[in-house]
């Protein structure tokens, strides 16, 4: 008799179990992450700010400010501003690398002496020297970008085909609202 119950309804301690709400072994646990959320800040921090800079989407800036600003004055500006963010991109790694150089130099005299020839010593002056290295690289772009080269040159290059895109579609919009009659700069008489 039990076996024709079960076959008909079912197993009786799966019944139990879909009373309570879920199986045997199943807890909140399995569905639920506990963890806190990274905040965008922190995943942000990892970048440098160099990196930052490049990971801005400039063509779509540009495209943004081609279709609501179209002119070739706010180009010219908006190009000044970037390159001016950029110096101040520049600088700040300049200072930060500075910084690094001047405390590995301190570190270099403190091991100073230790031993002739000290792998530790030599080193930290290969760090500070390649870190020296990438400052004149840094400045050379800080110089680079005044003329819209070097790795400048690609904020430059996709902000314009972005702002000439934007422009393009503005121009198009207008067009039509022209040609269907919605908008008009000439007044009626």
């Amino acid at each position: 008799m039990k076996k024709l119950i079960t076959m008909l309804f079912g197993n009786p301690e799966t019944a139990r179990e879909a009373q309570n709400g879920a199986p045997a072994g199943l807890t909140p646990e399995l569905f639920t992450d506990s963890s806190d959320p990274v905040p965008d800040n922190v995943r942000a921090a990892v970048l440098n700010p160099y990196e930052q800079f490049f990971a801005v989407d400039y063509e779509l800036l540009g495209a943004r400010d081609g279709y609501h600003q179209h002119s070739a004055e706010y180009q010219t500006t908006r190009l000044r501003q970037l390159r001016s963010e950029f110096h101040a991109v520049v600088n700040r790694l300049i200072d930060m690398k500075e910084a690094r150089v001047v405390d590995l130099k301190c570190k270099a005299l403190d091991v100073h002496g230790l031993a002739e020839n000290d792998p530790a010593q030599l080193q930290l002056e290969h760090l500070y020297l390649k870190l020296n290295d990438e400052i004149a690289t840094l400045e050379k772009e800080k110089e680079l970008s005044a003329l819209d080269e070097g790795t400048f040159m690609q904020v430059v290059h996709a902000y314009k085909l972005g702002f000439r895109r934007g422009l393009a579609d503005h121009m198009a919009e207008y067009r039509a609202t022209v040609e269907l009659g919605i908008y008009s700069y000439h007044k009626n008489p």
